[in-house]
């Protein structure tokens, strides 16, 4: 069976749930590894070059508290557990960091992204 395309279903920062704008979908790098190559006189070689696993692109509808809590969280120094689900079910899990890119007050949306630590950990769905 397909993976069903479209937005996140959830978003989840140290334990604090976050309402995750419908209209916006994320972009995931899962792959902890960039590849290219470096051509020389007998070919090409290969080159790796390690990488942050991140979700990035996250669209966030902040109410209350949550600009607040987002700000904390992202100027604290310590690994913060973070998840999200994506439009099929599954869940992905990391300890990591978030950069909290922006606030739009006109619709009082932000833009973030989540990075992993080391990698993210999936739960698929059944």
């Amino acid at each position: 069976m397909a993976d069903v395309a479209g937005s996140l279903r959830s978003v989840s920062i140290n334990g604090i749930p976050f309402a995750v704008s419908a209209e916006a979908g994320a972009t995931v790098v899962l792959t902890g590894w960039e590849n290219s190559r470096i051509a020389h006189s007998g070919g090409s070689m290969r080159k790796m070059i390690k990488r942050v696993r991140t979700v990035s692109g996250i669209v966030l509808i902040l109410g209350g508290t949550d600009r607040a809590s987002l700000t904390s969280l992202a100027e604290s120094s310590a690994d913060i557990n973070l998840a999200f689900e994506d439009a099929s079910g599954n869940s992905y899990m990391a300890t990591g960091s978030i950069e909290f890119e922006n606030w739009e007050t006109e619709d009082n949306k932000c833009t973030l992204t989540m990075q992993a630590e080391n990698e993210w950990t999936a739960v698929l769905a059944g």
